[in-house]
């Protein structure tokens, strides 16, 4: 306590910006949060964001500047760009500071609204493509030092595998059908049209016929399946036909036999991931060994290594180490993820009904094929995310009347992981509801912010000789349950 007092108290920092799409203030009785990131010493930079407010300070001079929100970025650019798009999913819902969540990997920073579920699109259901529109927006600043908030482009599932799919069957010989000659049906690929085939044309049949084409070639494809007017047909595409991934889609031309469509793949050999394509929600995000991490319901899903934005196998036919990863949460509870944290070659993943799993990969290796993710402890936990200190992990559990903070410890010998209450010597003194936690890895301290509502003063606005102010000065008055107070500022405050 003693070195507490000679410390300087705070001062003044910096003042929120306001634009004409961002008019308001921080209200006083609403919860803000910061996320931080820097790419050098001179430049360093923190987000402010909560109910109304959505700001970037330069933590070098103290600067700020609020977002301009259109349609499209003008010339000259904005300081500060959001689109349309971004400001409609990341006020979607009203979200509170907690809901929004922020990661910043190297120079683009992720901003993930809970709130708002994502969606695939396609024709007929194909879910071939993520909507960009209900995903993380993207954060960057330019060389010019302007900042732009956007939706990103996400990759939509790829050309190497189509699939012949009948959309009417043509009636059956038997009902007095004449079908169709051969040579009736033809494909286009390129510019470039095929010979034609008959209404029940095998798979081999197709494929030699794609192969005869200039724009395709002998040995690039691969047909399976079929026959063409009974079961679909699957066409696997060599990369050596577009190794410039110039790709484009094969075009089944109309036919008087029947009708059918070709899809890019399915959702059996090269779905998206099921919290996306089934509309699950996203509750965290991530990022681990070159992956992009998203989480939500009981599913904890990796993008392609060196490839954020790709969710889909880069070609079907073959699983690559470096294809997306999705890993369904086992346990007798239902388990809805809540946060992901990567720490000691792992993934730490916690859920809202207290059960933790941990991230397990056979021989080092994170593949689709060598990786589990498995219960590993149960702790009681409140929605704080946790914070890495040095070796260990910390975060708030539940007690009757106060909070516990568990240090969340990784033992080799066990190749697991324990918790310890490191407040147990002073069990009572923690208030209950934890608004947040942070770490400092020079200082080795750990700061929790709970909710002391028992010192909190309900207070509404300042005034100066009645009149309404935004900083506060000596014998300002507080306005409290409807009458002025005058309090003067301290040095702790």
């Amino acid at each position: 306590l003693d070195g507490f007092s000679k410390r300087a108290g705070m001062g003044f920092f910096a003042e929120l910006a306001t634009t004409t799409d961002f008019p308001s203030q921080p209200s006083r009785v609403e919860t803000y949060k910061m996320h931080k990131f820097e790419r050098d010493e001179d430049l360093e930079f923190a987000i402010v964001h909560g109910p109304g407010v959505f700001q970037i300070i330069n933590l070098i001079d103290g600067t700020a500047v609020s977002p301009t929100i259109a349609d499209a970025n003008t010339d000259p650019a904005y300081d500060f760009w959001m689109s349309s798009k971004a400001s409609s999913y990341i006020n979607h819902a009203n979200p509170s500071s907690t809901q929004l969540r922020l990661i910043t990997i190297a120079d683009t920073t992720f901003v993930l609204n809970t709130l708002r579920f994502p969606e695939c699109i396609g024709a007929s259901g194909a879910n071939e493509t993520i909507n960009g529109d209900r995903m993380p927006m993207v954060l960057v600043r330019g060389t010019d030092g302007k900042w732009t908030l956007d939706a990103a482009t996400w990759n939509e599932r790829t050309y190497r595998q189509q699939i012949i799919v009948m959309l009417t069957q043509p009636p059956l010989p038997e009902f007095e059908y004449s079908p169709p000659t051969p040579g009736e049906t033809t494909f286009t690929y390129k510019g470039v049209t095929s010979d034609g085939v008959a209404y029940n044309a095998t798979a081999q049949e197709v494929e030699d016929v794609l192969e005869d084409m200039a724009t395709i070639g002998a040995g690039k494809i691969e047909c399976f399946g079929g026959p063409i007017h009974l079961h679909d047909i699957v066409i696997n595409i060599s990369p050596d036909l577009d190794p410039d991934k110039a790709e484009e889609m094969i075009i089944i031309n109309s036919t008087t036999g029947g009708a059918w469509e070709i899809k890019r793949g399915d959702d059996l050999t090269n779905p998206a991931p099921r919290i996306i394509k089934d509309g699950l929600g996203i509750n965290d995000i991530s990022y681990y060994r070159n992956r992009l991490i998203l989480a939500g319901d009981e599913y904890v899903v990796f993008s392609q290594v060196d490839d954020l934005f790709n969710f889909y196998a880069a070609d079907p036919g073959i699983v690559l180490d470096s294809d997306p990863i999705e890993m369904a949460l086992a346990a007798e509870d239902v388990t809805i993820v809540e946060f992901v944290l990567p720490h000691h070659d792992s993934i730490i993943v916690m859920t809202k009904s207290g059960q933790q799993f941990q991230l397990q990969e056979s021989g080092g290796i994170l593949s689709p094929g060598t990786t589990t993710i498995t219960p590993s402890t149960r702790y009681e936990t409140q929605g704080i995310k946790p914070v890495p200190l040095g070796d260990n992990i910390y975060f708030p559990g539940q007690h009757r009347g106060y909070s516990i903070i568990y240090e969340y410890q990784y033992r080799q010998d066990d190749i697991s992981y324990k918790a310890e209450d490191v407040t147990k010597h002073v069990f009572d003194f923690i208030p209950p509801n934890m608004v947040t936690m942070d770490t400092s890895n020079n200082n080795e301290m750990l700061v929790c912010v709970p909710r002391n509502e028992v010192n909190e003063i309900p207070i509404e606005y300042v005034t100066r000789g009645g009149t309404l102010t935004r900083d506060w000065k000596d014998n300002d008055a507080w306005q409290v349950d409807g009458e002025e107070v005058v309090y003067s500022p301290q040095p702790w405050d």
